[in-house]
């Protein structure tokens, strides 16, 4: 069966793409001295993938900030030359918003994606780049678009000559990213029961994967189900995170395919030794439509995509709502 709601939202990013080609080319003719991938909760960690990824392939140096920090630090690097990306779903995140305002300042040029087509951020974006996703495929969307913009700067930059290849490739994810999401229902159906009351749990990730570990953490088992977790970089787990596990204690893992894998199967060989409550996300044995040099840039989106299943399974087992929030939006602070 075909998805039609992600159809439409891969199609809505195609129909962007000549504009973020263009936006790339005109930023990068400019001249780039450097990049700050920002944001702030789920969208500072739809950033850290892209950092990862940087780091490794481009010599422009990549910059990942927390908004609200950025406005307050004195960052010698933010300036004339620097290119800064943002996402927002609403559009009107008031730290995004005021962050943006402040990079205009500093004479930077800023680029956004977001999912709300009227919204604050227009007054403060460069380039503004809307797509109709509704929530449930905003994080396809970010990730699509800042893709896009970003390879199109590193091929002008003589530094990632497969984007032709990567771009038709991404289009052609939908069926992909659907068979990915059913192989794990069965699972997630058995643990989202089985832990539907468990107080807190631990969500490792590493390398391009660490950001999709971070948000699950913090915007879908803290923020959207109120239970307390605690995220942690596998290279990191051994630095006191470890004295948490006991024999019970649950243990998510978010696997990828970039260089980072045997941090997460140093961690994994400890925490099996304890505890058996261990649920792993792992992209790969996937079948997908991208050639082996892509699938570790791609592992994040398939993940959040099949860690959506156990989210509806916690929100259907707890009796409790995605969308209910007890301070975030709801009160001054």
């Amino acid at each position: 069966m075909v998805n039609e709601k992600l159809k439409k939202v891969l199609e809505g990013v195609g129909e962007n793409i000549p504009a973020m080609e263009r936006a790339a080319q005109e930023v990068f003719d400019k001249g780039v001295k450097n990049l700050f991938l920002i944001g702030c909760g789920g969208s500072y960690s739809y950033m850290m993938p892209w950092k990862y990824f940087l780091d490794g392939k481009s010599r422009i140096p990549a910059h990942l900030e927390i908004a609200a920090e950025l406005k307050v630090k004195h960052h010698l690097a933010l300036g004339e030359g620097s290119v800064c990306l943002f996402t927002s779903k609403s559009g009107d995140t008031k730290e995004i918003v005021e962050i943006m305002e402040f990079c205009k300042k500093q004479g930077a040029t800023t680029v956004a994606f977001v999912a709300t087509e009227e919204n604050p951020m227009r007054q403060f974006a460069d380039y503004m780049f809307f797509a109709d996703c509704g929530e449930e495929y905003s994080t396809h969307t970010f990730f699509c678009g800042i893709a896009t913009f970003l390879l199109r700067l590193l091929f002008l930059n003589g530094e990632f000559d497969g984007y032709d290849r990567f771009l038709s490739q991404m289009m052609a994810m939908g069926p992909a990213l659907d068979a990915a999401r059913a192989s794990v229902v069965e699972r997630c159906e058995a643990y989202g029961k089985k832990h539907k009351d468990t107080p807190w749990h631990l969500v490792l990730g590493s390398g391009a994967t660490w950001g999709e570990a971070y948000c699950y953490a913090m915007c879908i088992l803290e923020e959207m189900q109120w239970i307390k977790t605690k995220s942690i970089h596998a290279a990191e787990f051994f630095h006191g995170t470890i004295e948490l596990v006991e024999p019970g204690t649950s243990v998510i893992m978010m696997y990828g395919e970039d260089e980072t894998r045997p941090l997460m199967d140093r961690a994994y060989r400890f925490i099996s030794s304890i505890t058996d409550q261990i649920l792993i996300f792992d992209t790969k044995d996937l079948e997908m439509p991208f050639d082996p040099e892509f699938r570790g840039m791609v592992a994040p989106i398939f993940l959040g995509h099949m860690t959506g299943v156990l989210s509806k399974v916690l929100e259907r087992e707890r009796g409790h709502d995605l969308s209910i929030r007890r301070y975030y939006r709801q009160m001054e602070y």
